[in-house]
C-alpha cells in the first residue's frame, strides 16, 4: 500500500470514504465520536486537498486510510500543558486519521503514525500534536506506543457537534 497525498480527483473518493467511515463507527464502536456528513465529511477533504495537506493510504485505486497533517492547531490546544512551546510552523498536527472498515487491523493507523513523524522530521519542526476523543482509547495506545505524550485535556467541541473533551498529546522532536 502507499500513501501519497490526496489531489482533486479523489475529492468525490474521499467524500465516500468518510461516509463509509462515520456510517460503521456510529453503526459500531464510535470512538472518536464523528457524525456522518458532518464531521469529517466532503469539505474537510476538499479543504486538506485545496491546502496539500490531506494524505490517503491506497490499495490500487481505493482509498483505504487517510490522515491530515498542518500547522492548524484548534482553539483548544491553549489549555495545553505542552512540554515546548513553538508557534505554528514550528509543529505539525495530525487531524482525522481514520481507516476503513474494510481495512481494520491491517496495521495503516501504525503505517500513517509512522508517515506523519517522517514527514514532520523532514521539515524540520520540533513537534508533533494531536488530539484525541478521552474515550477513544486504541487511539490513545497507538499514539502513546510511538512515544506521544499526554499534555492535558481541552473542551475541542465546535458548535454542538462532536466530542467534548479530548485528549491532547504531543511528541517532541528535538
Amino acid at each position: 500500500m502507499l500513501i501519497e497525498k490526496a489531489v482533486m480527483s479523489d475529492l468525490e473518493a474521499m467524500s465516500d470514504f468518510y461516509y463509509q467511515v462515520t456510517t460503521y463507527l456510529e453503526a459500531t464502536i464510535n470512538y472518536p465520536g464523528w457524525i456522518s456528513n458532518v464531521y469529517p465529511a466532503k469539505i474537510d477533504a476538499l479543504n486538506s486537498i485545496e491546502n496539500n495537506t490531506l494524505y490517503v493510504v491506497r490499495d490500487g485505486n481505493r482509498i483505504a486510510a487517510s490522515f491530515i497533517l498542518n500547522h492548524a492547531a484548534e482553539a483548544g490546544y491553549n489549555e495545553g500543558n505542552w512540554h515546548i512551546e513553538v508557534s505554528s510552523d514550528e509543529m505539525l498536527v495530525v487531524h482525522t486519521l481514520c481507516v476503513h472498515p474494510d481495512y481494520l487491523r491491517r496495521g495503516l493507523a501504525s503505517m500513517m503514525v509512522e508517515k506523519a513523524i517522517e514527514e514532520a522530521k523532514r521539515q524540520g519542526v520540533k513537534t508533533v500534536r494531536l488530539d484525541v476523543y478521552e474515550d477513544n482509547e486504541p487511539a490513545m495506545r497507538l499514539y502513546e506506543r510511538y512515544g506521544f505524550k499526554e499534555c492535558g485535556k481541552a473542551d475541542m467541541r465546535i458548535g454542538n457537534n462532536g466530542p467534548e473533551w479530548c485528549i491532547l498529546y504531543e511528541l517532541v522532536l528535538i
